[in-house]
């Protein structure tokens, strides 16, 4: 017993030895500003906010016009669009377009089976035909007993002829212009049921009411169409609309005939033109909004009904506003800032050094067409301040920074180890 108790002191005196090396061995060298470790990482001054300063460039806060937007959301759609059915039905016999195809107004765009309308439509146009050569002939008769009662006429005066003959030439000429009547009659009705036949006819036609591009054809050539299933979809591409909701502060600014700058993630930076064509004067009650149409040029058809876009309206001009580059700007799903580089004290007492100072601000416009790279903001910064532009995603407020071929880029460094020292971040090494 005393030889087993004995061996199991020193298999756990054996282990004991073993952790505490180890313990020893992970522990770490560095001090306050060296190397990172459990211990040691580095001083205040890296991008965030610990080891060497962040290396960034800078562009000083400028001032300048700029318009102010309103951003909305919409969905395209095409300005005229219309689903086309047949008036008759019956099979197509006749297509004459594809889907994609340019069409103009009242072209014809597929033909459905007429069956016997078109020999009605014969019959008519004979019938036709046969009641105006009667209305010429009773024209004639009626010519012919018009110059019978004149002669009549003056013989009666003469007394060459008696009041019966007299009488029985004017009963001829009342009847030869009664016949003309009825054949002018019978001319109106078979024209009417001419008309009526060709437009029983023209029904058999699909024809393309505006100028514009089919967008779908739905069925084939030999296909049956019926009057409640559409043959094409036409729209008209060469103008996009969308409708915009808008707030009662939005319907106080926004006026028909603003410019409106259109984009869709379709055509990443792509910037389409339109403008407000009109604006309702009804307000929706349950949402308290009321509706625009913006109308965009779409010469080249690349937009399309459907997709989504970004329509931003221009409502106001100001012409002193603080503008920085977009690059400057940090932004999230709640705020946007950005970060201004000042000189003052070196955090070690040696010298000056420069800081990035976190400032909250608001976009409010964009700069004008020689200034598009540029943001128009409010917030706590002045015109020609320094801002970074580059290097201040992963700053913090209060950071030191050099500028890169600025004065900040000779800021003294303080020795590894100490804070606001030690070797760039991309060089430490752990132990």
């Amino acid at each position: 017993m005393n030889r087993k108790l004995l061996f199991s002191l020193i298999a756990i005196a054996l282990v004991a030895v073993i952790g505490v090396g180890m313990a020893v061995r992970k522990k770490p060298e560095g001090g306050p500003g060296g190397p990172p470790g459990a211990g040691g990482m580095g001083g205040p001054g890296g991008p965030g906010g610990f080891g060497a300063p962040a290396v960034v460039t800078t562009q000083p806060v400028g001032q300048g016009e700029i318009e102010v937007w309103s951003e909305f959301v919409g969905t395209l759609q095409a300005r005229a669009f219309a689903d086309l059915y047949a008036k008759f039905p019956g099979q197509i016999v006749d297509m004459r377009v594809e889907t994609g195809d340019p069409v103009r107004q009242g072209q014809v765009l597929a033909r459905v089976d007429a069956g016997d309308l078109r020999q009605r439509v014969e019959q008519m146009e004979a019938a036709l035909r046969m009641a105006q050569a009667t209305l010429t002939e009773r024209r004639s008769t009626q010519e012919v007993n018009q110059a019978n009662a004149d002669r009549s006429s003056a013989l009666f005066t003469q007394q060459l002829i008696s009041q019966q003959q007299q009488d029985t030439v004017q009963a001829e000429l009342l009847k030869a212009r009664a016949q003309v009547q009825v054949a002018q009659a019978q001319v109106e009705q078979a024209r009417a049921n001419l008309g009526a036949s060709r437009a029983e006819l023209e029904k058999t036609l699909i024809i393309a009411p505006f100028d514009g591009v089919i967008g779908k054809r739905h069925l084939d050539r030999g296909a049956f169409a019926t009057t409640n299933q559409p043959v094409f979809s036409l729209v008209d591409l060469s103008t996009i609309k969308t409708t915009i909701p808008l707030t009662q502060k939005d319907a106080a600014r926004v006026l028909v005939g603003q410019q409106a700058r259109v984009t869709s993630d379709a055509f990443p930076g792509v910037e389409f033109r339109g403008q407000v064509a009109r604006i309702s004067s009804i307000f929706d009650p349950n949402t308290n909004t009321t509706q625009a149409e913006v109308e965009i040029a779409n010469t080249d058809g690349r937009l399309k009904p459907g997709m989504f876009a970004t329509v931003s309206v221009s409502y106001l001009t100001e012409p002193t506003a603080l503008l920085v580059p977009k690059t400057a700007l940090v932004e999230d799903e709640r705020e946007t800032w950005l970060f201004v580089a000042e000189k003052g004290p070196a955090a070690d007492g040696k010298g000056e050094a420069w800081t990035a100072r976190r400032v909250q601000v608001q976009r409010i416009g964009t700069g004008s067409e020689e200034r598009q790279n540029e943001v128009a903001i409010e917030g706590e910064v002045k015109a020609g301040q320094p801002v970074i532009t580059l290097g201040q995603q992963e700053l913090r407020d209060g950071a030191t920074v050099v500028i890169a071929g600025g004065a900040g880029s000779a800021a003294p460094a303080a020795p590894t180890g100490v804070a606001g020292g030690g070797p760039p971040r991309a060089e430490r090494r752990g132990v």
